[in-house]
């Protein structure tokens, strides 16, 4: 606003604790969430159970499961997205930050940072009657991204 260069440097450097108190909180509530989650796998249902102050239970049936998406990561952990039959819609609020980024208007419940996400992608298969696809190796990602659930092929 044709200040000196000193003057817009002072103000921009008098946000800046603001800035980094406002990350350092997002990252106190990532860290909560994370030590907060738990997901058990029972022979019929998924269930999510999260939060901090206010814990919330998911419990998804698998007879409610349309598919499940697999990505892995290079340490062999990774993120295991389920798609929900389209009469199930789920609320965003009550899977958030449990759900697939980018999928506001059909969120899909996800399991983040399994450490054997292959291993809980078979049982996941097994329990959904589908068999587990060969690994596919996405052009973007090293890791990849699979699909799994009967009748269905790996996206590569």
């Amino acid at each position: 606003g044709g200040q000196e260069t000193g003057a817009a440097l002072g103000y921009a450097f008098g946000v800046l604790p603001l800035a980094v108190a406002a990350v350092g909180v997002l990252g106190l509530i990532a860290w909560g969430y994370a030590r907060t989650t738990v997901y058990t796998l029972t022979s019929k249902r998924l269930v999510i159970r999260s939060g901090i102050a206010l814990p919330i239970t998911l419990n998804l049936p698998f007879s409610k499961v349309e598919s499940v998406a697999l990505k892995v990561h290079g340490d062999a952990s990774g993120d295991i997205a389920l798609k929900v039959q389209a009469d199930q819609r789920i609320a965003v609020m009550v899977i958030w930050p449990h759900m697939r980024p980018w999928n506001w208007n059909n969120p899909q419940p996800m399991l983040r940072s399994v450490p054997d996400a292959v291993g809980v992608a078979h049982l996941l298969t097994t329990e959904l009657g589908g068999e587990m696809p060969a690994t596919g190796r996405s052009k973007n990602s090293a890791a990849g991204t699979r699909t799994i659930a009967p009748g269905l092929a790996a996206h590569a």
